[in-house]
């Protein structure tokens, strides 16, 4: 009996001894960091949103609410901090001014000045709303102000836009070159967009939207195309800081 008390009360110091251990103490500290380490900071808005500002109907015998495309990039920037880019129609860069992503939604500034503020509605999903300022405060009173996005998952549905167009601007003639060529390709679950002059494109544009029936990206020089689906073409504008243009376009035979 005596022997069993004493074989009991040994491993009882051979247990502290080890839980007090140096050794012991750092990987136990170790390990309490590890799980307080912060998840990072707007990890879960990484993505590709599309979705749209929705608008009452203003055409004559139109009711309920219109629909006017736009996409929101949230990725990382070289240092890994948090960047928004906003794609929309007739905006001359996709940066915006401000960008904060909260653990329940996001709120940002575009070029314009309009405020956005999006709350998480679902995993992959947000819905708020807009309140226009800037240039767009007297032309948008009566468009809308409620917000609607989704995360792209899975490869959407911009496969008719997919591959070469070659078309030209009606009256821009500066160099003299009038014709353009805009290359579509399918990244995952977002497209990407090229633009350049000539019979080429290898410059990558800003960003670009497209919807069932329109194409909208932003230049590498910050100029805006906004094109839709006309017969088996393309018809738009090219706009830039002074100045707006007719674009026509054609789909190509040759491999993009």
């Amino acid at each position: 009996m005596a022997e069993t008390l004493w074989l009991w009360r040994s491993l009882a110091a051979v247990a502290v001894a080890c839980l007090t251990h140096p050794a012991a103490a750092q990987d136990a500290k170790r390990l309490k960091s590890a799980r307080a380490e912060p998840v990072p900071a707007g990890g879960w808005a990484i993505g590709y949103w599309q979705g749209n500002i929705m608008a009452p109907e203003t055409s004559a015998g139109g009711s309920g609410l219109g629909k006017s495309p736009r996409a929101l990039v949230v990725e990382r920037d070289g240092s890994g901090t948090v960047i928004c880019r906003w794609l929309g129609h007739s905006e001359p860069t996709t940066l915006t001014q401000r960008c904060r992503v909260r653990k329940d939604g996001i709120t940002f500034v575009p070029w314009s000045g309009s405020e956005f503020e999006l709350f998480r509605s679902g995993p992959d999903a947000l819905q708020g709303t807009v309140r226009w300022k800037g240039a767009w405060a007297g032309e948008r009173t009566g468009m809308g102000t409620q917000v609607l996005m989704n995360r792209l998952t899975a490869t959407p549905d911009f496969g008719w836009a997919v591959g070469l167009w070659r078309g030209k601007l009606e009256g821009f003639g500066f160099g003299n070159i009038l014709g353009r060529t805009l290359r579509i390709t399918a990244n995952g679950a977002r497209p990407a967009c090229y633009w350049d002059t000539g019979e080429s494109a290898t410059v990558t544009t800003q960003g670009c939207l497209i919807s069932a029936a329109q194409i909208s990206l932003v230049t590498i020089d910050s100029s805006s195309v906004d094109l839709q689906r006309h017969g088996d073409g393309l018809r738009g504008t090219f706009r830039t800081d002074s100045a707006s243009y007719g674009a026509v376009f054609q789909r190509s035979r040759d491999r993009p």
